[in-house]
């Protein structure tokens, strides 16, 4: 199984905010979260998890990640989402900054807490 460094980790939220996962229940004809399901499925993928797709709605998949286990014990699910909201009054949307004193990441649209949690879920996923 893969591995994932804490600066691994911020580059991953950065991609996922830098995609438009924009949700077309709230925006009607956004882009919704296709392009950022088959981002999390490469990834995921490279990292020796088993993926399929979900498609849910028309252009809004979900992302079905698989470690199995080796000791027939009960199964854990882990769940986040990746769509955004609304975001055409921002400046800068769609991209990731340092902020704060403690340089984590921000986003405009405070993507990095979903964006970070579901990179938390794979890191757990793969780590021994």
């Amino acid at each position: 199984m893969g591995d994932i460094t804490v600066t691994e980790a911020a580059r991953l939220v950065a991609d996922l905010v830098a995609i438009d996962s924009v949700n077309p229940n709230l925006v009607p004809g956004a882009a919704g979260e296709a392009e950022v399901a088959a981002y999390l499925a490469g990834r995921c993928e490279a990292l020796g998890l088993v993926v399929r797709l979900q498609e849910a709605a028309p252009g809004r998949p979900n992302v079905i990640a698989t470690r199995r286990g080796g000791g027939g014990g009960r199964s854990l699910l882990l769940n986040g989402h990746t769509d955004t909201v609304g975001h055409g009054w921002m400046e800068q949307p769609l991209t990731a900054h340092k902020a704060g004193t403690v340089g984590g990441l921000s986003a405009e649209i405070g993507a990095t807490v979903a964006a970070g949690a579901v990179i938390c879920q794979i890191k757990d996923l793969v780590e021994e």
